[in-house]
């Protein structure tokens, strides 16, 4: 019986692989001779371009040095650039591929399972870093080749690059706000343009725009004509004037969200002291695309949550990239969807109305992207009309509108798009042209449905978004649009990290309506805004919202009015929307109108932010994703509620009741229909995760 060698799979993996990533396709290689310094041949070895070196090792099962083999690739540096290797995954190969027939190798290496993990740099060169600590993790090839992207990301390049820009930021606002100490009307209009108040936190964010944009013309540089920083300067300095008129430029192609807003913040900055920033701005966006980061990971969106300093009352607490990562994969993984299929992936609808640093849509974005290169498709070729039509976000902060649009155009930057879904929404007091106030609560005014001027009945929300600078220019394009035209019941994927503070005074503070205190809201505008919130929740049958409840569940109302029958909800909730008697509402709409519903939480001993799946809340978090029911539950299906003990709940597929286990001190809820027999299952099948802390056990079970 023939058999294949280990060479011979090694070279069907590789071109597996490359089916799973456009740009594998001349980046991945197997087998190839003196490959490392000092002699060495990689399995499989994946030069990314955005990242860094990957290799791959196999070995049939029994395996018995594959291990040693991936350990001791760590650290070693190719022959040809001297780079160092940081990650590898080591691979048990199943043996029966051994013995297919060589025509059949490479279709059957596409269905296998294997088994594998991942060795990484650490600080000590001799012990790697092995994931998972132990055993070994069983997927299919789609599952290799996301570890693989994944590993591709260098940490340590992220964590240098954080500091650089960290410095950087942090050094010019102190530089801005020292040489306009007797030019107030500068900061005032910075502070003004980004809807905060004056402050070092202000300046920090308006630093952080400029480089954004910097580093964003880089990657733009050489492809549409774009000039380099350096293309501009002139006689050893960077004219202000030279680079608004660039940035002029690139508004013609558009990336209107990073461009503009960075436009209003340095425009007003003076010449002399706006060169010294520049340049030094610069250097920091030199030594990022330097370290090839730019173009691959969300170091904006990590450091732009510690540049927030209003996060208390406008609860834009930052979602940390891996708990986005996981309720993003969770809810992809439920979209019903033919992957490969590009007319059918660009015709999805995701939206996130709280989009904050971006990082939750972004984490969407990346999740359907890797989907559609894992079953064949070119990202890039559909990145355009992603862009323009599928991708929906807002939020009442300019600077998020930047950062979101600058992390999801960041995919393919050099792919150019006619306009955005972004959208910044109007927040707090507003007078139109004749002088008349109202009030707007930025997204949770898209829960009526119909919103804005000019809106024929029943088609949808209309809603003016950017400043009115921003508006003239889009009308004297004449190709843009300054609505966000946002119907009902139309979204596949609602995603979203609420704010979480409540409009009832239950901060401590001496604040009257917490949830409107941001922006400067004054009391009168803060008791308006919250009449407003109560005036639109009437308007809703059965509200999820309540006041003791907080924010986030009128955004569960917001999300529930935009999904569209089998669309899906995805958000990072309260600990306490599980068993609180304020948010009773909200478990008795997700009862009556949604389905498969996955819960997922973090257990632990101490109450502190490692029940947290954001930054800096300091309280307990669960992500829950759940499908809209495509048939609404009959108005008799009435439901009670009871409490049970248990960290975990098994997911109910038959008939057949299932008792939940009653692990630990950790309280979660079950809903039940009155229509059944009480032994019966859910009506809604629940599947409810826990992963413990380390240092405890992890419980998963469905």
């Amino acid at each position: 019986m023939p058999v294949n060698s280990e060479p011979s799979f090694n070279e069907a993996l590789a071109r597996v692989l490359r089916s799973k990533n456009p740009r594998w396709r001349d980046t991945l290689a197997a087998e190839q001779h003196q490959t490392l310094k000092g002699g060495g041949r990689p399995d499989v070895i994946l030069r990314n371009p955005r990242g860094s070196v990957v290799v791959v090792e196999t070995e049939y099962v029994p395996a018995r040095t594959v291990e040693t083999e991936a350990n001791d690739r760590i650290g070693r540096e190719l022959s040809d650039s001297g780079v160092a290797i940081e990650q590898c995954v080591a691979v048990r190969v199943p043996d029966y591929l051994k013995t297919v027939p060589q025509h059949d190798l490479d279709t059957r290496t596409a269905v296998a399972t294997y088994e594998f993990c991942l060795f990484s740099e650490t600080d000590n060169a001799e012990d790697p870093l092995r994931w998972p600590a132990d055993g070994w993790i069983t997927g299919a090839i789609n599952d290799l080749a996301l570890l693989i992207e994944t590993a591709s990301i260098s940490e340590r390049i992220v964590a240098q690059s954080l500091d650089i820009l960290e410095d950087g930021i942090s050094e010019t606002a102190v530089q801005l706000r020292e040489a306009t100490k007797d030019r107030p009307n500068v900061s005032s209009r910075i502070a003004k343009t980004l809807l905060q108040e004056d402050g070092v936190q202000t300046s920090r964010m308006a630093m952080a725009i400029i480089a954004n944009a910097l580093t964003f013309q880089s990657m733009l540089a050489g492809v549409f004509h774009v000039k380099t920083i350096d293309d501009l300067r002139r006689n050893g300095v960077i004219p202000k004037s030279a680079v608004l008129r660039e940035w002029k430029r690139i508004l013609r192609i558009n990336y209107w969200p990073i461009f503009h807003i960075a436009s209003e913040v340095l425009s007003p900055i003076p010449d002399g002291i706006s060169a010294r920033l520049l340049e030094k701005l610069s250097n920091v966006s030199s030594e990022l695309e330097a370290h090839g980061i730019t173009q691959s990971h969300d170091i904006y969106g990590r450091m732009f949550q510690r540049m927030i300093s209003d996060r208390k009352f406008l609860a834009t607490f930052y979602t940390l990239p891996t708990s986005a990562t996981l309720l993003a994969e969770l809810a992809v993984e439920m979209i019903d969807v033919e992957w490969s299929d590009p007319d059918e992936v660009t015709k999805l609808r995701t939206a996130d109305f709280a989009c904050g640093t971006g990082t939750l849509i972004t984490a969407l974005y990346q999740a359907m992207l890797g989907r559609h290169r894992r079953a064949g498709g070119n990202d890039e070729a559909i990145h355009k009309s992603m862009m323009e039509t599928s991708i929906f976000a807002a939020d009442i902060m300019p600077a998020a509108t930047h950062l979101t649009t600058s992390m999801l155009s960041s995919t393919h930057p050099t792919t150019p798009f006619e306009q955005t879904r972004v959208h910044l929404l109007p927040y707090g007091q507003q007078e139109d042209d004749v002088g008349a106030i109202t009030f707007a609560l930025g997204a949770l005014d898209l829960i009526r449905a119909q919103h804005g001027t000019g809106l024929f009945e029943n088609t949808g929300i209309m809603v003016q978004s950017g400043t009115e600078s921003t508006q003239d220019v889009i009308r004297e394009a004449g190709r843009l649009t300054d609505t966000f035209l946002l119907q009902h019941h139309s979204m596949d994927v609602v995603i979203m990290n609420p704010p979480f503070t409540r409009p009832t005074n239950h901060e401590a503070t001496d604040v009257p309506v917490p949830s409107f205190a941001g922006m400067g809201n004054n009391e009168a505008e803060q008791a308006a805004m919250s009449q407003l919130l109560r005036d639109i929740r009437r308007e809703i049958d059965d509200p999820a919202g309540h006041g003791n409840a907080g924010l986030a569940s009128n955004f569960l109302d917001l999300a529930d009015a935009k999904i569209r029958p089998g669309g899906l909800l995805a958000l990072v909730m309260p600990l306490s929307l599980l068993q609180g008697n304020a948010w009773k509402a909200s478990r008795d709409l997700l009862q009556a109108k949604y389905e498969s519903a996955v819960v997922v939480s973090l257990a632990s001993v101490v109450r502190d932010s490692a029940v947290s799946f954001s930054a800096d809340t300091g309280m307990g978090e669960v992500l829950l994703i759940a499908r809209r029911r495509t048939v609404p539950d009959s108005p008799e299906h009435t439901k009670t509620e009871e409490t049970v003990d248990t960290v975990t709940y098994s997911r109910c597929e038959s008939r057949r009741h299932r008792e939940p286990r009653q692990q630990g001190s950790h309280r979660r809820f079950v809903t039940r229909s009155s229509r059944a027999p009480r032994e019966s299952p859910l009506e809604t099948p629940v599947t409810v995760f826990s992963h413990e802390v380390p240092g405890t056990r992890a419980t998963a079970r469905q």
